[in-house]
């Protein structure tokens, strides 16, 4: 809990929200712009298109939604950074889909992991018009190895969701958190987040990842390229499995 004034702000809020939701409310609605050179017609059959992929109510284009994505750090009457829409995928699959949909309609988009990595970017798209591809509701934790130190996630898992993980199940591992514990573990170490332990440079801890490329088509980089990997996950300069994060660092004492 924090003193914001006229009372107490439960940043459970945050930590809890699977997207970004949770800041419209605060902010003015924002107002609806095409994607560059689409027509109405042709936006709404793309929008359409990416609801047969992830269910209707995954398709986030209200007034309200589009303000949910606004950046909050914006200067007063800045309208360079307003989404159209925005896209809740849940699988890899389904983030697939929508990347060769959104090649198909001509529409732009701007991936974001939860949005909330404030100081390092945030969930307002670079070009007004553009539809915010919002990988939040992929927030599982794939694997945790106690013993080799590492962990395989997904880009909606925050710190707050890690941190959970472990302790939960008496794990002795020692995270590396930044202040701002309620954004991606992932989004964090892309956009070369940091924090005060000996591991804390988030991004040279990254052992591998797996990377949907704008024809839509799957990557995974170094050896988790390769089907039936080498156990060695915790080495950034060749063994590595997707969607990896690896911190070596170890809890000591009870």
């Amino acid at each position: 809990m924090a003193d914001c004034g006229d009372g107490l702000f439960d940043w459970s809020k945050l930590r809890d929200a699977p997207l970004t939701l949770g800041y419209a409310q605060t902010r003015h609605l924002v107002s609806f712009k095409l994607p560059p050179n689409v027509t109405l017609a042709a936006f709404d059959r793309a929008l359409a298109a990416f609801g047969r992929v992830v269910g209707k109510e995954w398709v986030l284009a209200t007034d309200e939604d589009r303000g949910t994505y606004e950046d909050i750090y914006a200067l007063q009457g800045d309208e360079s950074h307003e989404p159209a829409a925005a896209v809740a995928p849940a699988s890899t699959e389904e983030v697939q889909a929508i990347v060769r949909l959104a090649n198909a309609h001509k529409i732009p988009f701007w991936p974001i992991s939860r949005g909330k990595n404030f100081g390092y970017g945030g969930s307002a798209p670079r070009m007004s018009g553009t539809v915010v591809l919002d990988l939040g509701r992929m927030r599982r934790i794939l694997e945790v190895n106690e013993r080799l130190a590492y962990c395989i996630l997904e880009p909606g898992v925050g710190f707050y969701d890690l941190h959970e993980y472990l302790t939960s199940r008496k794990i002795r591992l020692w995270m590396s958190i930044p202040g701002n514990g309620w954004g991606s573990v992932i989004g964090n170490a892309l956009e070369r987040g940091f924090s005060a332990t000996p591991y804390g440079d988030h991004t040279a801890q990254m052992c591998g990842m797996e990377v949907v490329l704008p024809s839509g088509d799957l990557v995974r980089t170094g050896m988790g390229a390769m089907a039936a990997a080498p156990p060695g996950l915790c080495s950034n300069m060749g063994s590595v499995l997707p969607r990896t994060r690896c911190s070596p660092s170890r809890a000591s004492g009870s």
